[in-house]
């Protein structure tokens, strides 16, 4: 082999070894999946109406809500959405009916959460979601309660 010629081929070697360290692990974050959790929950001071798919709201989640200063004395969770976001394009999650959301990952543990209700765009809300966190979107509802909306990454091991 040429003395002159192998310097050059060293060269290449180290520059194709930077570029993959460079470009590497960011070309496999990109587009990878987070794994999240919605929950449409109904804040009421009623009681529990004889409907099978409501269920009370326990856990971590249930006392977060009663430390706020809502007025509320019971919560149920209306339905649960267990599914997986990225950064290429929008997840739409079907909470109700008359409401859905759709969910991206914006990197930097930023998620966007549009919700809509009857196919109008009711809510945007950006905002930073590590694990332990929630983002919550509320309304009130006709009869003085109010529906929840509640956003979070959960642990894909679980």
């Amino acid at each position: 082999m040429n003395k002159r010629a192998f310097p050059v081929v060293l060269r290449k070697a180290w520059l194709l070894l930077a570029l993959f360290l460079a470009w590497g692990p960011a070309s496999q974050a990109e587009g990878a999946e987070r794994q999240m959790l919605a929950r449409l929950v109904w804040g009421t001071n009623h009681q529990k109406p004889n409907d099978p798919k409501l269920k009370n709201l326990d856990g971590a989640l249930a006392t977060k809500l009663k430390n706020l200063p809502l007025k509320f004395t019971n919560y149920f969770e209306v339905q649960h959405v267990n599914f997986a976001i990225n950064d290429r394009a929008y997840t739409k999650v079907e909470m109700s009916k008359k409401c859905y959301i759709e969910v991206k990952d914006k990197g930097a543990n930023l998620v966007t959460v549009k919700l809509y209700g009857e196919g109008n765009l009711v809510n945007r809300t950006d905002q930073k979601l590590t694990k332990g966190e929630t983002l919550g979107i509320a309304g009130n509802t006709e009869d003085g309660g109010a529906w929840l909306v509640i956003v979070q990454p959960v642990d894909p091991k679980k």
